[in-house]
């Protein structure tokens, strides 16, 4: 792997995991987070001069990308229920399922 492709993704996901996404507690912010998350996409795929494949795929990326961070915090082995934090830890896969749902829904770039 290319220094630039993994600077490339790592770029991709920190910028999709804190741009201000949809989430299930915020339904009033809905269009203005979807349109958030689009904006962001759009411009990774400008600066990172996407071609068409990678903008047709980046939606399907995104989700995958959500999903594997969900299961990752799921299947750590973090007893949920005797962990301190375990009501944010819950809170927080079950957003990132719920993200990696609606990157799936969206449509291609």
């Amino acid at each position: 792997m290319s220094d630039r492709l993994g600077e490339a993704l790592y770029d991709i996901v920190t910028v999709l995991f804190s741009c201000r996404c949809p989430r299930p507690d915020r339904p009033d912010e809905y269009q203005e987070r979807s349109d958030s998350a689009h904006e962001t996409l759009a411009a990774l795929h400008d600066g990172y001069d996407a071609d068409a494949d990678q903008r047709r795929r980046a939606t399907d990326v995104a989700a995958a990308m959500c999903t594997g961070a969900a299961d990752y915090l799921s299947e750590t082995g973090i007893d949920l229920a005797a962990a301190p934090n375990a009501e944010e830890l819950r809170d927080e896969i079950a957003r990132r399922r719920y993200l990696a749902d609606w990157w799936r829904r969206q449509p291609a770039h």
